[in-house]
């Protein structure tokens, strides 16, 4: 085929074959032509992220990094200057606006951030086709001058900040048609990076915000289908909204009582068109009561996910309940029931908890020997509970060639042209869905 010949080719054909390309080589077409430089814009920048970040309300973002090691300063300074060069131009180029679809804020800042606020309100009233909101931090909060520009097709607003939102800007919402929403589960607080790292969470702070916390507002959207929140707020979820969901994610807080889920199984009868449900956090064995014991309660159900962090909970349908380190015999069982239609997986274990019995390189071989027949598989995660795994992310992308994505602890490379490129700490932090190539792989990572 001629230069000419491609040039001819309708704009849709080329944009649907550049869609497949990876995040590197879409850069890479900025510089080829200026056909190419649009259609690639589309798909680079449809997510940005935006920070407010100054003082020492910045370093919290850094509590499991080796910041004395960087320039704090320095770091803070890019991430502003490339912020504003971003809204600058979403409100100068209408083409370029128009390509955002979802924007993320992170907001770790001393200041009340007075102009940055004016500067994102200024540059939302130009972004009539956004679809999702994201805002991350401990303050600002999330302004009257942010809520009174977001556009009205807005479908998704994910709000995981540690200061309420204000009535103001919540009576906003209202008007709203919001399909997905998800509220102070704060999942999000610094990682660990290693299973050996300290735990950082902010839990004080969160349970003194959700109690103060209103969000009948935001639920009055008619067109509410996915929800997320902290398992106390179950019971103010409104009838009509309970009727129209379709995917439900209750997080349960370190000091949840024992008895907070209950008697639930009263609001699961009002969910009839529910097809997901999601149980996360520090979830008591009495969780279980709570679930409906009459399959046509909720006839569409077609998911259903555990991910508690208590230290002991009874194994459930015989499943690995996660905390005894798995044998070699154990790596073998699971290597035999690997199907090679895999396209993702994730193993969250105690590797070498047990110091009796050692979790080495050998004992993966019949696992990664599985694994290698799955052509497919796109996405590997491992995460250490006790100590260091006992293979790295080299040994994982030369074993499995057809990675894309790999994780290990809470470190995520990608893979390209067989490098491995890093994922920046604060990516990791606040990753949302449109950060992976795939929803599963983010929905395998998002509250790990």
């Amino acid at each position: 085929m001629s230069i000419l010949e491609q040039r001819q080719l309708p704009t849709e054909i080329w944009s649907h074959s550049i869609s497949y390309l990876s995040y590197e080589d879409q850069i890479s077409l900025l510089h080829v032509s200026r056909k190419f430089h649009d259609i690639a814009v589309r798909f680079i920048f449809a997510s940005v992220k935006i920070y407010f970040v100054a003082g020492q309300t910045f370093s919290e973002m850094f509590q499991s990094y080796p910041y004395h090691f960087v320039d704090m300063e320095k770091i803070a300074e890019t991430m502003m200057r490339h912020s504003w060069e971003i809204l600058e131009h979403i409100t100068v180029h209408p083409s370029f606006a128009a390509a955002v679809k979802t924007l993320s804020v992170i907001a770790y800042s001393d200041s009340p951030s007075v102009f940055e606020r004016l500067s994102l309100g200024k540059a939302l009233l130009a972004m009539p086709d956004l679809k999702a909101l994201y805002w991350f931090g401990r303050q600002p909060e999330l302004p009257c001058e942010v809520t009174d520009c977001l556009p009205l097709p807005l479908k998704s607003l994910n709000v995981q900040s540690m200061t309420p939102i204000s009535p103001e800007s919540a009576s906003r919402f209202r008007s709203m048609q919001i399909e997905r929403l998800q509220l102070e589960t704060l999942f999000h607080t610094p990682p660990r990076m290693h299973s050996s790292d300290p735990d950082t969470s902010f839990w004080d702070d969160l349970l003194a915000y959700s109690d103060t916390f209103t969000f009948l507002d935001i639920l009055w959207s008619p067109r509410l289908r996915r929800l997320s929140l902290l398992s106390r707020h179950i019971d103010g979820i409104p009838m009509h909204a309970s009727a129209s969901l379709l995917e439900l994610e209750l997080y349960a807080t370190k000091d949840a009582d024992e008895g907070e889920l209950v008697g639930t199984d009263l609001i699961f009868r009002y969910m009839p068109m529910l097809e997901s449900l999601s149980l996360v956090g520090y979830l008591a064995s009495e969780v279980f009561l709570a679930l409906p014991h009459d399959p046509r309660i909720m006839p569409n159900l077609r998911s259903f996910r555990l991910s508690a962090e208590a230290d002991s909970l009874p194994e459930v349908l015989g499943l690995h309940a996660g905390h005894q380190c798995m044998s070699a015999e154990d790596f073998e069982s699971l290597a035999s029931i690997i199907t090679p239609k895999m396209t993702a997986i994730q193993l969250v274990i105690p590797w070498d908890y047990d110091e009796t019995v050692a979790v080495d390189g050998q004992a993966l071989d019949p696992l990664m020997q599985r694994l290698q027949e799955a052509p497919h598989l796109s996405f590997v995660h491992l995460y250490s509970i006790g100590r260091l795994l006992p293979i790295d992310q080299d040994d994982l992308v030369n074993d499995l060639m057809h990675l894309d994505t790999v994780g290990c602890d809470r470190c995520l490379w990608d893979v390209h042209n067989g490098s491995l490129v890093q994922w920046k700490h604060w990516r990791v932090q606040y990753a949302i869905e449109e950060d992976f190539r795939c929803q599963d792989d983010f929905w395998l990572f998002k509250d790990l």
